[in-house]
């Protein structure tokens, strides 16, 4: 059964006027021969998504992409200058928190002043009044004025009062950076709440954990237009390449898909051609080309194998294994001082270990031009839960720092944890005893 459509945007776009100067509108409005005085700017432009039931949708891009104009539009707080939405379902959005508050309302008095705003009855409000209060947790300070308020205390009110509203279709705009530390990780759970309850989550940040965490796709705008979609880890890793190193991916309006573990399982350690041996060791090399990449003009990871001890079955690792990984490099283009790194990541895209060259004992060499090299590295796996990880690879040029991306590969092999007795002797025995917990 298909999953219901609870928001359909199609050829969505909002353009500006921008004038030099202000006097410039008035000549623009009496001219009598229609002479424009203004120059054309859209902040979104052709836009086309759908979102359908129990999806949250991750929205991303760097300032001034489009990103807050277009949940504004959704909002119905901007109208569209062209293009349609269809929208299934009642929107709440945590946008700019407190808006709609009147500062010289008390805190009580703004909740009910914002519950008739969204068209909630004060016996509605009443029925929410102890959740909304014991989330704010600003005690006696409810019924003080918020022009009173400091910061934190105004934000934990608002969002309170926003999240009380249970909304089908719920939109939010940073709202997970408000308050202190302990406050943010009671947004988050409650966050969590609401994921299973609502048709559909819009979910604007800079934080691009909570993306990974948080996000089944994300969208990312770029100059006001999506520039590509799909699975958060990946596209996440991209973006993240995007800002620190200004190498943006090829084409745009590209949707980036993710082979399934299983699949990758497969494609990894049954589709290749055996070929050199090292350290006795008869490899099964992974052609790296079928993988996700970023780079490989100046150099280019070619081919990858990594080796486990002999006999461990690929799927039923213990997560503490000692492996090692060997890469073939092609240089092209002579590199003054390279930097190789590694990382495993869990199936979040969150890393487990991450090292390189400058973290490492390494004697810093040069790589000449036109040259191939094999890279091999051993390395004691953590103890890891039960899952599926990925090994990346990675070579830059620079110091820490100030390096520039040369070649990286994104996922190119991966390997299963499945741990029988998952509490190992390294880590101790808990007993649970009247009523106490002791480490022995």
């Amino acid at each position: 059964m298909d999953k219901e459509v609870v928001i359909q945007v199609q050829n969505l776009s909002k353009k500006y006027k921008l004038y030099d100067n202000p006097v410039d509108r008035l000549k623009e409005s009496i001219n009598p021969f229609g002479k424009k005085y203004h120059k054309e700017f859209y902040a979104i432009q052709d836009l086309d998504f759908t979102i359908n039931t129990g999806e949250m949708i991750g929205i991303i891009g760097k300032n001034g992409s489009g990103k807050s104009t277009l949940l504004k539009m959704l909002t119905g707080v901007l109208t569209p200058t062209t293009g349609q939405m269809n929208i299934n379902g009642r929107i709440s959005a945590l946008l700019e928190l407190g808006a709609g508050f009147n500062p010289d309302f008390t805190g009580m008095e703004n909740i009910y002043f914002y519950g008739t705003i969204m068209g909630y009855t004060k016996e509605d409000m009443d029925s929410k009044m102890d959740e909304i209060l014991d989330f704010a947790d600003i005690g006696e300070f409810i019924h003080q004025p918020v022009k009173m308020y400091s910061s934190g205390m105004f934000v934990r009110l608002a969002f309170s009062v926003a999240i009380a509203i249970e909304p089908e279709i719920l939109i939010i705009d940073e709202a997970l950076a408000v308050g202190d530390l302990r406050f943010q990780q009671k947004a988050i759970r409650k966050m969590k709440a609401l994921m299973h309850k609502s048709r559909a989550i819009l979910f604007v940040s800079h934080d691009m954990r909570s993306i990974r965490t948080f996000c089944s796709r994300v969208l990312w705008l770029s100059d006001g237009k999506l520039f590509k979609s799909g699975n958060p880890k990946e596209i996440v890793r991209m973006y993240e390449d995007y800002m620190i190193h200004d190498i943006l991916p090829d084409g745009e309006n590209d949707t980036v898909t993710v082979t399934p573990i299983k699949q990758q399982l497969v494609k990894s350690h049954r589709a290749h051609a055996v070929g050199d041996s090292f350290d006795n060791h008869e490899l099964v090399w992974d052609d790296l080309s079928n993988y996700n990449s970023l780079g490989g003009i100046k150099a280019q990871f070619e081919e990858m194998a990594v080796c486990f001890p002999e006999g461990e079955n690929i799927d039923e690792l213990e997560g503490n294994e000692q492996i090692t990984i060997y890469a073939k490099l092609a240089v092209h283009t002579a590199l003054e001082t390279p930097l190789i790194g590694f990382g495993i990541f869990n199936d979040k895209g969150m890393p487990m270990v991450h090292f390189n060259t400058e973290t490492i004992p390494y004697k810093k060499q040069q790589f000449l031009a036109n040259s191939e090299i094999c890279i091999k590295y051993q390395l004691q796996l953590p103890n890891l839960r039960n899952g599926a990880y990925f090994i990346s690879i990675g070579l830059d040029d620079g110091e820490m720092g100030c390096h520039t991306v040369v070649h990286r590969v994104n996922d190119c092999y991966c390997f299963k944890v499945n741990r029988q007795d998952y509490f190992s002797n390294q880590h101790g025995n808990i007993i649970v005893e009247n009523a106490g917990i002791y480490i022995v």
